[in-house]
């Protein structure tokens, strides 16, 4: 299965971060989880419209912004070109934390 996604321009994406919204997970719980898991080129897996995720996203956002981190779309992490260029300005796109590096400068809408 992989094999044919791959021949039909799909890639796996997987996370590194596992917040368990979904299940109910607690806001610092999912808020420590992902400040102990953020590493370079990390994404973390959250839902939208989860009561805990809306209440842990500014929050986490704010702390890594302060460590260094930025936020850019999985296609920017992968090297991809993008897709979002046909896509209005306030759709929304999923944005994973990544550390800047000196020799590279990513920019997030």
């Amino acid at each position: 299965m992989i094999r044919l996604a791959s021949r039909a321009g799909y890639r796996m994406v997987l996370w590194s971060i596992l917040t368990d919204d979904v299940e109910g997970m607690s806001a610092p719980v999912m808020e420590r989880r992902i400040l102990e898991g953020a590493e370079d080129g990390g994404i973390v897996l959250m839902h939208s419209g989860v009561g805990g995720t809306v209440d842990v996203l500014p929050v986490v956002i704010k702390k890594l912004r302060q460590r260094g981190y930025h936020f850019v779309t999985v296609s920017t992490l992968l090297g991809l070109p993008s897709t979002s260029a046909s896509m209005p300005q306030d759709t929304p796109i999923l944005r994973t934390a990544s550390a800047p590096t000196p020799s590279q400068v990513l920019h997030a809408q």
